[in-house]
């Protein structure tokens, strides 16, 4: 939970203070007063982002794959379709999969899509689940292009694909979570 900064009323001091760790994040190592945080995130001043490490996990995920194959399930295509995303889109870039999930004594099992991340992690979606088992890191489709095209959610990219089409002459990556975009090198990229 975010301190307050003295003097200010309410919430006003923590969201002042998430702002201020947010831009630390970028500037690691750096005092930085809300006002110079303001400064650098309005593009006033300018700042070189740097690239974090991605922490190696250990932990065994609670979500196990039992299988998975091409998406098939009426169920799913139902949900896929509501979404106003082709099948063959979705088939393109996921699967479907039947996952075991286990939470302390109970275990219970359900078929989802499957979208890969770069580690090897996925995401997993159904009408009632939205989940992701570990590692939890982004999704690169097309690497070291000079084009660079990015992302937030794997629906949000098969939208992306209807609405703009998909070009293998481009990255693009999905970052599964706004946490990621601090692990991108985005030097590499023209645009």
């Amino acid at each position: 939970v975010p301190r307050k900064i003295p003097g200010k009323k309410g919430g006003q001091g923590r969201i002042q203070l998430a702002i201020i760790k947010r831009v630390k994040s970028l500037r690691p190592g750096e005092r930085l007063s809300f006002a110079e945080a303001c400064r650098i995130l309005s593009g006033k001043e300018k700042y070189t982002m740097q690239t974090a490490k991605m922490p190696e996990r250990q932990q065994e995920s609670p979500i196990k794959i039992l299988w998975s194959g091409e998406i098939e399930s009426k169920w799913l295509i139902r949900y896929i379709e509501s979404r106003c995303i082709p099948i063959d889109v979705a088939r393109r870039f996921c699967k479907q999969a039947r996952i075991e999930i286990t939470t302390g004594e109970e275990k219970y099992r359900k078929t989802v899509t499957a979208f890969r991340s770069d580690k090897g992690g996925y995401e997993f979606r159904s009408p009632d689940c939205k989940i992701s088992n570990s590692p939890k890191y982004f999704t690169t489709i097309n690497p070291n292009k000079e084009t660079l095209n990015l992302i937030e959610g794997h629906y949000d990219f098969f939208s992306y694909c209807v609405l703009w089409g998909y070009t293998r002459s481009e990255t693009y990556i999905v970052l599964n979570s706004i946490v990621h975009i601090t692990y991108i090198d985005f030097s590499k990229y023209k645009t």
